[in-house]
């Protein structure tokens, strides 16, 4: 007989999610039908619940649907232990923070569902072959139920404009739109970081990367946006020290010495707390997409994910040895892509060039200075890259004070919009960005 790993045949979460989708907002059961029926389901649990949202959704000919309506149902119907019992009901209606997925999960749990037809065909056929049944019938159905397959796989790559456009002029009036990064001259070009969209923040080492995107981060969190930070070469401690340095606006060197002053000791004291107010999290060592994926997903069901911050690129891993680091690394800019367009999360993820734009006279980053992969530049949707003379005159001459920490956010590429130059000031010695302070008549 024919052995398949039970996960391969059911997607349970997808299962869980649709429905919790479904008691969510009763607008989604119709998208939800449209994939669906009761047998769609693998899990016994899933089908009574399923059920009764039906029951629910029809008494009230379209009407309000939630999860205590649904309790009900199945307690008056004398299903509700059938349903896995109250704490699993519980269990079903959080799985998913938000009903604006639902599609996408009721697809999965459908396509599970052709698998599965698709197996017991199979094994039909095999058992026609062994007894002398009708093979050719069999074939004729396992060739119907894999096409089938095919065409819901093609389908789900294709999207009614009308349905579609819709839908993005609702999300722009209620306000779905990109969010600001905090810095001033950087928003005045690239309006924000948008969800669904891979950004690059790309340099030459101690150019600043991660002091930049941990200012984008305290900006967004402190917006009151839900920030996820994956730090593979700092430890969580060392960041979270440096967000309060940040935010207190104290050196961290001048801190951790000996001799530091009491008003600075309360400066970062207070940093500290004001830290532990922000939608803040920080993970550790999450090396491989699918991993960071699945931290986002717990996060997402918790409490939601607004943006993502991956530093850096050149310490993941594809999760697939090749040997070819190029190949690695556009695996992992896909992978990348792929979380940011499943969660509808903003990644901004920090990458790092070679040498070539040291080579140049003017030292300046492109685009081909992106390192190890082309697929970095066209996978991202916005690419910046952080340029600094004076980083460049100090290694000159270590003596010099020449040093304005006067820095340039380069956009080299805006896919919905304009590139151009904003420019900030790097306090190095809080290790900081900070807005530039432009003159009036100053052309930004």
């Amino acid at each position: 007989m024919i052995q398949i790993d039970t996960d391969r045949l059911c997607d349970r979460a997808a299962e869980a999610a649709v429905l919790s989708s479904m008691m969510q907002d009763a607008r989604k059961i119709p998208v939800a039908l449209e994939h669906l029926m009761v047998d769609s389901f693998f899990e016994s649990e899933h089908k009574v619940i399923f059920k009764a949202i039906l029951s629910v959704y029809l008494r009230n000919r379209g009407g309000a649907v939630d999860g205590l309506l649904v309790r009900s149902e199945l307690t008056a119907t004398n299903l509700l232990e059938d349903a896995g019992g109250l704490d699993y009901l519980r269990r079903v209606m959080e799985s998913e923070p938000t009903a604006e997925n639902v599609q996408f999960y009721a697809r999965c749990v459908a396509q599970r569902q052709r698998y599965r037809e698709l197996v017991a065909a199979l094994e039909q056929m095999e058992k026609a072959a062994n007894e002398g049944g009708d093979v050719d019938g069999q074939v004729a159905e396992v060739q119907r139920l894999a096409m089938s397959l095919d065409c819901q796989q093609t389908a789900s790559n294709v999207f009614d404009v009308r349905k579609v456009a819709t839908q993005v002029a609702l999300d722009t009036q209620n306000g779905v739109t990109a969010i600001p990064t905090g810095f001033h001259g950087v928003d005045r070009i690239i309006t924000g970081v948008s969800p669904g969209d891979l950004d690059l923040i790309a340099a030459r080492p101690s150019m600043g990367k991660t002091a930049f995107a941990c200012g984008i981060a305290l900006n967004l969190a402190q917006a009151g946006k839900r920030v996820v930070v994956f730090t593979l070469e700092m430890s969580a401690r060392a960041l979270i020290e440096r967000f309060i340095g940040m935010l207190a606006g104290v050196s961290l060197k001048t801190v951790k010495s000996g001799n530091c002053p009491q008003d600075i000791r309360d400066q970062f004291y207070q940093g500290s707390l004001d830290l532990k107010k922000l939608p803040l999290t920080i993970v550790e060592n999450a090396t491989v997409p699918e991993r960071q994926a699945a931290f986002i997903q717990q996060l997402q069901q918790a409490e939601g994910v607004d943006v993502v911050v991956v530093d850096y690129i050149g310490l993941m891993d594809s999760g697939k040895k090749t040997g070819n680091r190029n190949d690695e690394v556009s695996a992992i800019s896909k992978g990348l892509k792929h979380i940011a367009q499943r969660y509808g999360v903003a990644v901004l993820a920090l990458s790092q060039l070679n040498r070539d734009c040291e080579r140049r006279e003017h030292r300046r980053p492109r685009l081909s200075d992106l390192r190890d992969s082309g697929s970095l530049e066209q996978d991202a949707d916005i690419t910046m890259f952080i340029h600094r003379d004076d980083y460049y005159r100090k290694q000159q001459d270590p003596e010099t004070t020449e040093l304005d920490g006067l820095a340039e956010i380069i956009v080299a590429k805006s896919r919905n919009g304009p590139t151009g130059v904003a420019k900030l000031v790097f306090l190095e010695e809080q290790i900081r960005f900070v807005d530039y302070t432009y003159e009036a008549n100053e052309d930004v």
